[in-house]
């Protein structure tokens, strides 16, 4: 039973390796935001005609709600897929400035060998 869960692991890790190479953070975002932005607009310019108390709003005024929401979400889905980026050139250079500092090593050790 045991040997049945761990092999059931593995092959859950294996599957969500393959999905996070095939949709890494970026892209799922990208993939997320405009759905989740247009929803968040017509929540938000629902719940203004509809939530009690609330004054009789014009069109114009539930437009501008359903807007506010809309791109909010797309402002923060802007600054995480940004914020990836950042993050990924980050590393990229880190990698790089490894290389190269390795290359350069072995530059020195065969002009002093």
């Amino acid at each position: 039973m045991q040997n049945l869960k761990t092999r059931a692991l593995a092959l859950l890790n294996r599957g969500i390796d393959k999905l996070q190479e095939t949709f890494p953070p970026n892209r799922l975002a990208l993939l997320v935001a405009a759905p989740l932005a247009i929803a968040a607009g017509a929540l938000n310019a629902y719940v203004a005609v509809h939530f009690p108390g609330l004054p009789q709003f014009s069109n114009a005024q539930v437009a501008g709600a359903f807007g506010v929401a809309f791109i909010s979400i797309v402002a923060l889905a802007y600054k995480f897929i940004d914020g990836v980026q950042y993050d990924e050139a980050r590393k990229h250079h880190a990698i790089e400035a490894e290389r190269q500092r390795k290359s350069d090593e072995k530059i020195a050790a065969i002009k002093a060998g």
